[in-house]
């Protein structure tokens, strides 16, 4: 029997694999620091959202753990650990969310973002990114953009001066909420 909803939360959850990943909405978000690790790639043709927000143990995710989720919507990656996305992030058609403030190590968004037609919020405050790729500006439904570069504040090593290309922004005729720390 396929559950709508699958949450999980406390130390015990130990195996990921178990998760009932046919859901519609899967939350194993937790401030207990329960997911250091997801399966390769699951069987998530029908899931919609996809909370991990807080498992600070999580540092990777398989190259192909997005193949077989091609309705998801929302993916909160927040406070956790992870430095990158990976290549599979492209077969998410149907993104409209992609939640990753507080993701201390995630330093650099991949230019498959611009793969994310559909995409209308991305957060990136308080990550160590160094700058937008310009494929950023081919999200043409994005609304809302926030992200930090407050930390490279005093650094000389930048691999240019530019943090956001400007006809990133223009391109953006959907953005109504740009926020730049």
């Amino acid at each position: 029997m396929l559950s709508s909803v699958t949450k999980a939360s406390g130390p015990g959850l130990a195996e990921v694999q178990k998760v009932e990943w046919a859901a519609k909405e899967i939350h194993l978000a937790d401030d207990k620091h329960i997911v250091s690790e997801l399966p390769r790639c699951p069987n998530s043709s029908s899931l919609i959202a996809l909370y991990l927000q807080g498992n600070y143990e999580l540092t990777a995710i398989p190259p192909q753990f997005f193949q077989r989720m091609q309705l998801l919507q929302i993916l909160d990656l927040s406070r956790t650990s992870i430095k990158s996305l990976p290549k599979s992030l492209r077969k998410l058609f149907a993104l409209k969310k992609l939640l990753l403030q507080g993701c201390d190590l995630f330093m650099e968004l991949s230019p498959q973002v611009g793969k994310l037609k559909n995409l209308e919020e991305l957060h990136l405050d308080e990550t160590q990114i160094m700058d937008l790729p310009k494929e950023t500006g081919k999200l043409l439904k994005l609304q809302l953009l926030k992200v930090s570069f407050y930390h490279l504040c005093g650094k000389k090593t930048l691999k240019s001066n530019i943090l956001i290309h400007p006809e990133t922004i223009s391109n953006l005729s959907q953005l109504a909420e740009l926020s730049i720390d």
